[in-house]
């Protein structure tokens, strides 16, 4: 048996966790909230007001928290901020669900980024910063804003689910009646649950992700996939990186961040369609992020600290000088690739233009929306990977009043659905795969279109396919956008029940023959997780299997399926 490799701990880490644990933070993060919350009292509405009322409210006191937060907390810069905010104990930040907790973090981040002021490191050799109980209580100060702020947000996204808000306190509460209530608890324990990378915003299923090695980045050439790094929980990673005195070494790191990869044709081209159709506007805003990560391959190859510290902390300094040297060496060659593979999209490889184009990407809080990937430090370089691939998934937006765009996002989300179906036991016959995307009629009327179909033993699954788009107003929790998609798939498992019913009862039709199946399950099915209050569409068609489904919940459910025992 190999000798286990050696640990390399991070020691600024470390040494927060116990000056947290051994600290008064708790009572310094309420007492932040409780100046904050002072600070920022606005006039509230009159007695009776409207949920409309109330949302305009909530806006314009969430501008106003986010404004002193900013004012206030400017003291450290921005690269010195993300230091201590990637190395503190997560805890900080812990709500009922993991989402709150990956929410507050990358709002905190959010906020700090533009934070313009320079900090001097300790060891002008070595970027470290102060840490003593004076950060500890800066950081908790920051802490308990981001708390206040989050919690409006959430007041929002309730008064956008149909709760009321109560004005009567020092501070804004949000009631709801115990159907509302329970919505809620089932929709965020779903949202939740998912732990994969999700394209949402194109109106498509998540992003293939793996972890697989660093080779597969470069043996695709770099035109393939790029490689995400994605907040995860803490595990061990094996790195080949530079030891104390410098010399490379195989090593074990604590790692916070996971390696996935996104289809790089996923991404540019989501619904198959080009060149019939201009390539999406958002493209636009990720060329620069999508040089950055398929080049971080060649960076780590050339500079083999980077994939160590990018594991831990998502991000990894370098002078700028060797990376511009490596950036203009690989670009002109990648970029050639690219305009050879995806003509459509403005790639330029020269550097100056490529940080000006990175600049021009504007944060934002809310909805949140990170954008500071690379950041100067003195004659250095912050290369925030995890940023840029946030950035990425966050920014990759279907405008869905796009009409001619409709029916290829529509279709290709149904191919992608047939797909998860085909790679579990559940995956249909020939004949039965025939059927899909047909007309199924009986006696010469058309009954419905079968976007993807499946078949284990003697149950027969139909689904239909729902391409809703996940954009910046439902993720903000606008009550118009959220009541537009209940009702979409509200409407659409009601209709589905419907035809269900009819097929149930005339298995055998004028061009399909379900005769053989003993039950027939129908399911809708939608790229996320959608808010819905309805009873019919929460319930379970199937054992674990509710009547509408986000794609991801699909998979999980096969998954099981195949993993069950006879």
């Amino acid at each position: 048996m190999s000798e286990p490799l050696p640990m390399t701990v991070d020691q600024p880490k470390e040494l927060l966790a116990r000056l947290f644990k051994t600290s008064d933070s708790k009572k310094v993060i309420d007492r932040s909230a409780i100046e904050l919350i002072a600070k920022t009292r606005i006039p509230p509405p009159p007695p009776g007001h409207s949920s409309s009322d109330a949302a305009k409210y909530l806006e314009e006191l969430i501008r106003a928290v986010t404004a002193e937060i900013i004012a206030s907390h400017s003291g450290y810069g921005y690269v010195r901020w993300l230091w201590y905010l990637r190395r503190i104990p997560t805890a900080l930040f812990a709500g009922t669900y993991s989402t709150t907790t990956a929410y507050d973090m990358a709002l905190a981040e959010t906020l700090c980024s533009s934070f313009d002021k320079q900090d001097t490191a300790e060891n002008p050799d070595r970027i470290r910063f102060k840490i003593d109980d004076s950060t500890v209580r800066h950081i908790s100060r920051l802490v308990g804003a981001v708390r206040v702020l989050s919690q409006l947000h959430t007041a929002y996204r309730c008064i956008g689910k149909g709760a009321t808000l109560d004005l009567t306190h020092a501070w804004p509460l949000w009631h709801a009646s115990a159907p509302i209530r329970d919505a809620m608890r089932i929709y965020d324990s779903r949202h939740d649950a998912i732990q994969t990378m999700e394209l949402r915003g194109l109106g498509i299923a998540n992003a293939s992700a793996d972890a697989q090695s660093l080779e597969r980045g470069l043996e695709a050439g770099m035109v393939k996939e790029m490689f995400l790094f994605i907040r995860s929980s803490e595990y061990r990673a094996p790195v080949n990186a530079p030891d104390q005195h410098g010399q490379l070494r195989d090593q074990t790191v604590a790692a916070s961040y996971a390696l996935s990869a996104l289809s790089l044709e996923r991404l540019l081209d989501p619904y198959n369609i080009a060149p019939a159709i201009s390539t999406p506007a958002y493209v636009a805003e990720l060329e620069p992020l999508i040089i950055l990560l398929m080049l971080w391959p060649a960076f780590a190859a050339k500079m083999p600290w980077t994939l160590a510290s990018a594991l831990q902390t998502g991000y990894f300094f370098t002078r700028e000088s060797e990376f511009r040297r490596l950036f203009e060496f690989w670009s002109p060659d990648l970029v050639a690739i690219l305009q050879k593979s995806h003509p459509s999209i403005p790639w330029n490889a020269d550097y100056a233009s490529w940080r000006a184009r990175l600049a021009a990407l504007v944060p934002s809080q809310w909805p949140l929306r990170p954008s500071t990937a690379v950041r100067e430090y003195g004659q250095a370089l912050l290369i925030d990977v995890a940023t840029a691939s946030s950035a990425i998934l966050t920014r990759a937006r279907s405008d869905r009043t796009q009409s001619e765009l409709a029916n290829s996002r529509a279709f290709a989300f149904e191919l992608q659905v047939q797909s998860i179906i085909d790679a579990s036991s559940w995956k249909p016959s020939e004949d039965l795969s025939a059927v899909r995307g047909r007309t199924l009629r009986i006696d010469g009327k058309a009954v419905t279109d079968i976007d993807a179909i499946g078949f284990e033993r003697d149950a027969l699954l139909l689904v239909s396919c729902k391409s809703i788009i996940y954009d910046d107003d439902y993720d903000r929790g606008v009550f118009r956008v959220v009541r537009n998609v209940q009702d979409t798939v509200d409407n659409a498992v009601a209709n589905w029940s419907k035809i269900l019913a009819t097929l149930r009862a005339h298995p055998l039709g004028d061009n399909y023959d379900f005769t053989k199946v003993k039950s027939m399950v129908g399911v809708v099915c939608t790229p996320y997780v959608a808010y819905t209050s309805a009873s019919e569409t929460l319930a379970d068609v199937i054992d674990g299997l509710r009547a509408c489904v986000a794609a991801s919940e699909l998979a999980l459910w096969l998954n099981r399926a195949n993993d069950a025992p006879e």
